[in-house]
């Protein structure tokens, strides 16, 4: 299935612009999908009810093997870019990781430091709905913590695709919108628009879950 058949699908359309040409992917051209589930006329970049997260990561430490924050990316339920930002690791860099993060050495030279992305991450996703693949690590990396009950992650069982347990990213996307991703280096804005796409297919049935869940938990407390 190509991307303009995808787009159909799940409706809408529009036009972001990129700061870097990326690794080809449909996710990373300047088409992304909207819903009408979320007001249209909100303005592209703006935050949206609901946001998808993800991160990028460069390896510190001895062998590299420790991961360090390195790029975060947020993505409104249109897809439109929120927040974008490489960010200076606290400790040095021994291992970049280009060939999966496509973090490059130049990236950091002008990034962010950590306290200023997790300053402006924290206060974007302030009591909103975040969706994000594996989320707790980005938030490990981002040394946030977020109101379970607005966490909606793809990679979780409850979420419905990985009912047998962990599946990547890339295979969910293979197997529920027959969209290719990952094929060379990662981009935290490609893998964060893939999260939101993955969440639309199963929004109406995941968040009537969640209220039930929630409206137990209120009346617990009565």
């Amino acid at each position: 299935m190509n991307w303009e058949k995808l787009r159909t699908r799940l409706g809408g359309g529009g036009s972001v612009a990129k700061k870097r040409k990326r690794a080809s992917s449909p996710l990373m051209a300047d088409q992304h999908p909207s819903s009408k589930e979320e007001a249209p006329n909100d303005a592209p970049g703006e935050p949206t009810r609901c946001l998808a997260i993800d991160c990028e990561f460069v390896g510190v430490g001895a062998d590299g093997e420790r991961n360090a924050l390195a790029r975060v990316s947020i993505t409104n339920f249109h897809g439109d870019v929120v927040y974008d930002k490489f960010v200076k690791p606290i400790e040095s860099v021994t291992d970049y990781r280009t060939w999966v993060s496509g973090v490059r050495p130049a990236d950091l030279e002008t990034a962010v430091d950590f306290k200023t992305a997790q300053k402006d991450v924290a206060e974007i996703l302030k009591d909103r709905i975040i969706v994000g693949h594996s989320i707790k690590h980005d938030l490990h990396a981002l040394m946030l913590t977020h109101a379970s009950h607005l966490i909606r992650d793809t990679a979780s069982k409850k979420s419905g695709f990985c009912p047998k347990g962990p599946r990547s990213l890339r295979a969910l996307c293979k197997t529920h919108l027959d969209l290719d991703i990952q094929s060379n280096e990662h981009s935290s804005v490609e893998d964060a628009r893939a999260t939101m796409l993955l969440y639309k297919t199963r929004r109406k049935i995941w968040e009537k879950e969640a209220s039930i869940i929630s409206k137990r938990h209120r009346n617990r407390r009565k």
